[in-house]
């Protein structure tokens, strides 16, 4: 059984320089439109304390394509580019201070909670980087005609303690000094609504991949499907921060949708006719389909009451079972995947 995890890294020393946002003033001309704008994703990511400083927060990407329809008559006085020079759409807070991060591509600005920084990248995943007026190029030229901008948003965790946090980044999006994206500012605005949620008490298990071996068995053991023989039973131990409170649940490894009670042999089995099935205290364990939650599926509670870092254990046996008309004999091979949930 299989539980991965990851460990907190040191957070990098860094010099952090601000960058005005710009305030530039914007022609009267309403020339480009997007009906996916205003646009006003809601996002909720937990935040474990395992995650590594600079990691991406799972949970936390945002994907859109904003499409801009702009008329023949979108361009500067030179009919050429945006003002200012260059030619590209562009992001920009509605407000405030752009910093740069101990990380490529990572920012922060004006609002946003610490511990968390932001990147915007294009559709190859590459940060979107800042041009020299300080707002985030998306790389896509401005043109007559529809154009379409890939939008990606993610947070990551720039140090080590975050707090559990709501806010909102307000974005927008234009070429600078001559087009909004949607008529006016009001109209071309990005905001991210992100609620972090940090799961401060975690548990891990104390062996990654649990194995257990199950006595060798006669085929006359068995007198019928769902008939059961070779129990053996074993722990699951779980080392869990003070206070963690968290429930497991298990999930079919070589056949992910199962939502029965009997585990899916490996490819490398000779026996037929027979299956694995799990049990806690004497019911049968049944498999959530795609390591999902409250779908169905047996899920245990896991709890560490006291002041201090404890080893929580679960009992729990495994057998054979019958699932044909008849069983042959040969190895017995069938594996399960541990899932952890905090509250």
């Amino acid at each position: 059984m299989k539980k991965s995890s990851r460990r907190s890294a040191p957070l990098p020393i860094a010099f952090f320089l601000g960058f005005l946002a710009p305030q530039a003033a914007f022609a009267s001309d309403a020339n480009c439109s997007s009906s996916q704008l205003p646009w006003s994703p809601a996002v909720t990511a937990n935040l474990q304390s395992s995650t590594p400083v600079g990691t991406a927060i799972a949970g936390s990407d945002t994907f859109s394509s904003v499409v801009i329809q702009c008329a023949s008559s979108w361009a500067d006085a030179e009919g050429t580019a945006c003002a200012g020079g260059g030619n590209h759409w562009s992001f920009a807070p509605s407000s405030g201070v752009i910093n740069p991060t101990a990380y490529p591509g990572v920012y922060t600005t004006t609002g946003m909670p610490p511990g968390i920084g932001y990147e915007l990248l294009d559709e190859a995943g590459n940060a979107l980087p800042l041009d020299g007026s300080g707002r985030h190029d998306t790389g896509v030229a401005i043109a007559t005609g529809a154009t379409t901008i890939p939008v990606h948003f993610r947070v990551r965790k720039v140090a080590t303690r975050v707090a559990a946090t709501s806010f909102s980044l307000n974005m927008t999006l234009s070429c600078a000094g001559n087009e909004w994206a949607n008529v006016n500012a009001a109209g071309s605005t990005a905001s991210f609504q992100l609620s972090i949620n940090p799961v401060l008490h975690t548990c891990n298990m104390v062996v990654s991949d649990l194995q257990v071996a199950l006595p060798q068995v006669h085929t006359a053991r068995f007198n019928g499907v769902g008939s059961t023989a070779g129990g053996k039973s074993s722990t699951l131990d779980f080392q869990c921060d003070a206070d963690a409170t968290a429930t497991i649940n298990f999930t079919d490894a070589s056949d992910p949708g199962n939502a029965g009670d009997k585990l899916t042999l490996l490819s490398g089995s000779t026996a037929t006719g027979v299956g694995v099935r799990l049990t806690v205290d004497g019911t049968a364990v049944t498999f959530s389909p795609n390591e999902a939650f409250h779908s169905g599926g047996t899920e245990l509670p896991l709890q560490n009451t006291t002041a201090a870092a404890a080893v929580e254990q679960i009992p729990f046996s495994a057998e054979y079972v019958q699932t044909g008309p008849s069983v042959t004999p040969g190895t017995v091979q069938a594996r399960s995947l541990v899932n952890i949930s905090y509250h």
